[in-house]
This record gives C-alpha cells, structure tokens and sequence, in this order.
C-alpha cells in the first residue's frame, strides 16, 4: 500500500517537472484496496446525490453520534 502511493505522487511530480498533464485533479485519485485499482472521484452531480446515503451507511456502521 506504501509502495503504492509513494509511486502516485512520484509519478505526479514528474509529471509536473516535465510540464506534462496527467489525469488527476484538485480532487485527486484514490487506492481501493479491496479492489487493487486505482480510481477517480465520482463526477460532482452525482456525488452530491450519494453523500446523503453514504453519510447515512457511515452512521448505521459506526452506531452514529
């Protein structure tokens, strides 16, 4: 998992050295590692619609506040 993310931001800093664009934004990329992949954040319509649920399944889990 280290591994993984140190070779992430090693890749962006060259990126940004070499003047080069890559595929992440202010948001980011995220390591699942349930599902070794590396994935992009969700589209903001569509995250705006899920944060509610997904507040909710976070609060079931953690027994709420």
């Amino acid at each position: 998992m280290v591994i993984s993310t140190g070779m992430l931001m090693a890749y962006e800093a060259i990126a940004l050295i070499l003047g080069r664009t890559s595929g992440t934004d202010c948001r980011g990329w995220f390591l699942n590692p349930h599902r070794p992949a590396i994935e992009r954040p969700r589209n903001a319509l569509v995250a705006a619609l899920l944060r509610p649920l997904v507040r909710r399944a976070i609060d079931q889990l953690t027994g709420g506040k």
